[in-house]
């Protein structure tokens, strides 16, 4: 289902979820046909990284670290800076994803930063071996 043509050499498919297809090759001049199986799977797109926009590190439990959460990741830096674009926090810790203890405290320096707008890079690779680039900006609210 979902394919374009039976007969074009590159045809196109639509798929909604794991479909095989037989393939089949005629030589016209001795009329021998060929017969060979593909499976076609559906990888998820979607970004693997979801960043909160904001946290709130002011000790109640809740929401108290930047935390990132990210599914299949082999590797992942982030670094965080400051609205004059001083480098506030940094890691490589992957023990640091989906985990809301872990994460960026809110302080540099061992003092608690000001409100207000920072700015997030983040670099992973992930379990097909491609690199995920995300940046952007999160708040910290008390």
């Amino acid at each position: 289902g979902g394919l374009s043509s039976a007969t074009a050499l590159n045809p196109s498919v639509t798929i909604l979820g794991p479909s095989v297809y037989v393939l089949s090759a005629i030589d016209l001049s001795t009329n021998c046909t060929a017969y060979d199986t593909v499976l076609l799977n559906i990888k998820d797109c979607e970004d693997p990284i979801k960043v909160p926009s904001a946290f709130s590190p002011n000790g109640d439990n809740q929401n108290d670290h930047f935390t990132v959460f990210a599914t299949g990741m082999k590797d992942y830096a982030i670094k965080i800076f400051n609205r004059w674009g001083e480098l506030v926090y940094e890691s490589e810790d992957l023990s640091e994803l989906n985990d809301l203890n872990k994460g960026w405290d809110g302080s540099f320096k061992g003092k608690i930063q000001e409100l207000g707008t920072y700015v997030y890079y983040i670099k992973g690779v992930d379990s097909d071996n491609i690199t995920r680039e995300k940046k952007g900006n999160l708040a910290l609210i008390k």
